[in-house]
């Protein structure tokens, strides 16, 4: 990875992939698969993007190490929004890639739980 980035982001708690917006993309120089556009609904839109890699993620201290995401240009409307609540606007995560977190809704933020085995 090229770069990196720090920030408080928003979690999909439905979301299948983490989405990421194509200038942080270029950015953290994320790899790329050779695969057919993946098309998908983020917190307000409809979006298509290309499937990449990001190589290391650390979510609260804790590595997670290498996450698929999709690569898109993040609508405006919904970059206002998430930079009016006070969270990044280039990246939605997944709450499936903040691995052995729950999300505390009184606190509106994760906790660690451990990671789970079955």
């Amino acid at each position: 990875m090229k770069n990196e980035v720090e920030g408080i982001v928003v979690i999909g708690t439905g979301a299948s992939f983490t989405v990421i917006d194509r200038e942080l993309a270029n950015f953290l120089g994320v790899e790329y698969y050779d695969v057919e556009p993946i098309k998908l609904t983020t917190l307000c839109c409809r979006v298509e993007g290309k499937l990449a890699s990001i190589k290391y993620l650390e979510v609260e201290g804790k590595v997670m190490g290498s996450v698929n995401v999709v690569v898109t240009e993040i609508p405006r409307e919904l970059k206002r929004l998430l930079s009016a609540q006070g969270f990044r606007n280039d990246i939605i995560l997944s709450a499936l890639d903040a691995r052995g977190f729950v999300i505390d809704l009184n606190e509106r933020k994760l906790k660690w739980v451990g990671l789970i085995f079955v």
